[in-house]
């Protein structure tokens, strides 16, 4: 496992960078640079290396997709739907990438018509299984957005692994839906995972505990308009490092 992926953020950014002083024209160092500023929240930085990266290798999916991505973290939306294509019939894995930041976008943006479409499209093109689950997450996450929380539960069901980041999905529903018995049981199941989440599924999970007063002895309660936004974005940010 590399260090980046162990989440070494500053020694991967040197070894990036040593990469790049070696190799000048390695796109992949390039473009783990820029993920790594912005997996660390430079964001500005992470744009003007994409932005670096797509002026040098113009053809390059992983940069233009990457700078997609950053100009979302910043709710540049329509700059970065203008990125991202959007195809009828997704064939190809970068098409099926896309697609999904694509439907993100809009989801933030509340237009949940285009984010279903997006999200069936991908969901009826992709062949692998975990394309298959990475849609279906997304239209759970369309669920959470519209406070359909039953519907979300139903979709959950289709997904079976028990891993913190699905707990979370199922968490949230549970709580908004004033299943305390089903709270307790994930909440007893997502402490236990705590020190094996990273930052954004460790991130959802609190935000979600706090909103619905999960630590406090008065019971579950409501969370207002702001709060509910804030778990939504870390939901999206929690899904977008997956």
């Amino acid at each position: 496992m590399g260090v980046k992926a162990r989440g070494e953020l500053d020694a991967a950014e040197q070894q990036y960078r040593a990469n790049i002083q070696r190799w000048p024209n390695n796109e992949v160092a390039a473009n783990g640079l820029a993920d790594v500023l912005k997996a660390r929240g430079e964001l500005d930085a992470a744009e003007q290396q994409y932005r670096a990266n797509m002026e040098r290798w113009p053809n390059n999916a992983v940069a233009r997709h990457g700078l997609a991505n950053v100009l979302r973290k910043q709710r540049r939306h329509a700059e970065a739907l203008q990125l991202l294509p959007n195809p009828l019939q997704p064939v190809t894995a970068q098409d099926l990438y896309d697609l999904h930041l694509r439907g993100m976008i809009l989801l933030e943006l509340g237009r949940w018509d285009d984010a279903l479409d997006a999200f069936k499209r991908g969901l009826e093109a992709a062949s692998a299984l975990a394309w298959q689950a990475a849609f279906r997450r997304g239209l759970v996450l369309m669920d959470l957005s519209r406070r359909n929380h039953e519907a979300a539960q139903r979709r959950l069901r289709e997904l079976p692994e028990d891993i913190p980041q699905l707990n979370v999905y199922r968490l949230h529903a549970a709580a908004a839906r004033r299943d305390e018995a089903e709270v307790y049981v994930l909440l007893i199941r997502l402490e236990a995972a705590v020190v094996r989440m990273d930052f954004t599924t460790r991130t959802a999970f609190r935000k979600l505990e706090a909103a619905y007063c999960l630590k406090g002895r008065a019971g579950i309660c409501e969370p207002d308009a702001a709060a509910y936004r804030a778990i939504m974005d870390a939901e999206i940010e929690m899904e977008q490092a997956a």
